[in-house]
């Protein structure tokens, strides 16, 4: 359940009843947004604070305690 939704020009964020806040961007394609929404939450863990579907081919979540990982560039030349 959604329990509240906040707006700006440029995203469109809900707040559901277990805490986890879905970002859905911009308000084009808001019910496929919505419809990966709905097909990924029941998949994350517990910890889980976040989940954005801005970009509905590629849903990507986050936990309080995500890092970033950066891949380190290793050169194979003389």
């Amino acid at each position: 359940r959604v329990t509240s939704v906040t707006t700006t020009p440029e995203e469109l964020t809900l707040r559901l009843r277990s805490g986890l806040e879905v970002r859905l961007g911009d308000a084009t394609d808001v019910s496929l947004k919505l419809a990966v929404a709905a097909r990924v939450i029941p998949l994350l863990d517990a910890e889980t604070v976040y989940l954005d579907v801005a970009v509905p081919e590629r849903p990507v979540s986050g936990t309080l305690n995500s890092q970033v990982e950066t891949e380190s560039a290793v050169s194979t030349g003389p």
